[in-house]
């Protein structure tokens, strides 16, 4: 079944974000560009798009990347270090 024009611009949406997310690993580094990404795809996929939605998204994105951050340091795991972090 093919994808209907909606699903193919989300479709190529992802594939550019999960392009730049992987490009700038290296860059500005893990967390940073993790929580842009989560940030980047909960905002394509909120069905109603909106300051409110789109400030829940970015402090959800926010607060999981220092969350992950934090229980890694615990564990004595260590991020490759890059521009941010």
């Amino acid at each position: 079944m093919p994808l209907s024009a909606k699903q193919l611009k989300r479709f190529l949406a992802m594939v550019v974000i999960m392009v730049i997310w992987i490009t700038g690993l290296n860059k500005v580094g893990f967390l940073a560009c993790s929580a842009a990404a989560l940030c980047l795809i909960s905002c394509l996929y909120e069905m109603e798009r909106n300051r409110k939605n789109m400030i829940r998204n970015i402090v959800v994105s926010v607060l999981f990347a220092v969350l992950f951050y934090g229980v890694f340091s615990y564990l004595g795991i260590h991020f490759p270090k890059a521009l941010l972090f």
